[in-house]
């Protein structure tokens, strides 16, 4: 695991005393806070961590395993638990930035307005899962899992901003990579918990882990304060960041969104294409499923995490968020053209396991680069929740896109999209200028 860097980013770490907020250290010209609290370092990722467990467990085992108790029939199944996390998805992408913005409007004297945050988003949280669990049909269950998603992405969007108002800018690179490391590992977690715990305890243990992550981050974190207006100063007015008066802020927008869309489109009917485009084994489902868990996904995760951490280490350390940015879509189009024209197991393996390598290296070094173009740290927690629905719209985009583009032209269409979308992903990062 990386160290932290060297001192001079640091500040002491006194227990904060409950209530107290530091102001925000932030001279002019600078992108964020100077120094920081030790504990960071391990408090924050355990947070990633917490909520990542939530969604794996959630989304890649307990609301499969609930919708059959309501459908009997198996051919229904698979549409019915679509339209269940696609009303998920359309909740979160509507409602974390607004529950950004409340985090950025809250001035608690108790905690400070993001721990507060990730408190109260832990509690109330934990007892919407105990409903979603509760849930006695399909329509209660998405209306009670789309409900759950306010606090909880309460919880997410309050963590994010963490990250541009307490962490320096010359080990963010870094920091965000921890954060998406131990975000996978927590899926991987909660997705295990998922599958082979009862429904019920699988949710309480989910809910009673996130209030206790959430609760140990809130007391012994110390929050910041933005700073105040001095007598005679006008207090600038939050707005809305526009095209033209933040135009980097929607460049990463955009090529965050597409990153993300065709990464989608590559892996979201991977099973599939094992099956019918590259015909693994004896070209049955259960066949593909085989080397799917046991070799694709452990080989491409192994290394999405190793070109996470170098890919932030590297960006630190050389100071650059872009070129890596770039680089990383562009991975992209080499493992998309392996993927279209070698139609074999190892074509799958080759290409799928490159696919991995780029994308880990792209969310660490663009976790960074995102947090380095919000336009007023006072309104982080509303602008990274417009931001993350770049991360949460191809999720929605992709299924459909990929379904329509194979079921009419062939999965070799579809990856010949895939490398079109990175290039322009690259492309859009190339013309933020703000940024090096």
């Amino acid at each position: 695991m990386s160290q932290p860097p060297k001192d001079e980013y640091f500040q002491p770490e006194p227990l904060p005393v409950v209530g107290e907020a530091t102001s925000l250290l932030i001279p002019e010209g600078a992108q964020g806070p100077q120094t920081m609290q030790r504990r960071l370092w391990f408090l924050l990722p355990l947070a990633g961590l917490s909520i990542s467990m939530v969604w794996g467990g959630v989304l890649q085992g307990l609301i499969a395993r609930q919708v059959p108790t309501f459908v009997a029939q198996e051919s229904a199944q698979a549409a019915t638990l679509g339209v269940v996390l696609t009303v998920g998805a359309i909740s979160a992408t509507v409602f974390t930035p607004f529950v950004g913005q409340l985090s950025d409007r809250t001035r608690s004297k108790f905690l400070g307005r993001r721990n507060i945050w990730m408190l109260g988003g832990a509690i109330i949280g934990a007892l919407t899962l105990l409903l979603t669990a509760l849930a006695p049909s399909t329509i209660l269950l998405a209306i009670a899992w789309a409900v759950a998603l306010i606090p909880l992405n309460g919880f997410q969007a309050a963590m994010a901003a963490v990250v541009p108002e307490r962490v320096p800018v010359p080990v963010r690179a870094r920091f965000t990579a921890m954060n998406g490391m131990a975000a996978l590992v927590g899926v991987g977690i909660g997705a295990v918990l998922g599958n082979l715990v009862g429904v019920t305890p699988a949710y309480i243990v989910l809910g009673v882990q996130l209030i206790v992550v959430g609760a140990v981050f809130a007391f012994f974190t110390r929050d910041v304060e933005p700073p105040k207006a001095t007598p005679g100063e006008t207090v600038v007015k939050s707005k809305f960041p526009g095209i033209r008066t933040a135009p980097d802020f929607w460049l990463v927008f955009v090529g965050r969104f597409m990153a993300f869309l065709a990464y989608g489109l590559a892996t979201g009917l991977t099973l599939y294409a094992l099956r019918d485009y590259f015909k693994v084994g004896d070209g049955t489902l259960k066949a593909a499923q085989t080397l799917n868990g046991t070799l694709i996904v452990p080989m491409s995760t192994g290394l999405l995490i190793i070109s996470a951490i170098a890919g932030g280490f590297l960006a630190d350390k050389f100071r650059r968020m872009k070129p890596f940015v770039i680089g990383a879509s562009l991975l992209f189009v080499p493992a998309a053209l392996i993927l279209m024209f070698v139609h074999s197991a190892p074509g799958a393996i080759a290409g799928l396991a490159l696919l991995g390598f780029g994308f880990g290296s792209y969310i660490s070094v663009d976790g960074a680069l995102i947090t380095m173009v919000l336009p007023r740290l006072e309104d982080a927690g509303r602008d990274l929740g417009v931001l993350n629905i770049a991360n949460s719209g191809p999720q929605i985009i992709a299924p459909v896109v990929a379904g329509a583009v194979v079921s009419t032209l062939g999965f070799g269409w579809l990856y010949g999209l895939v490398i079109v979308v990175a290039l322009l992903a690259s492309v859009f990062v190339v013309l933020v200028k703000s940024v090096r």
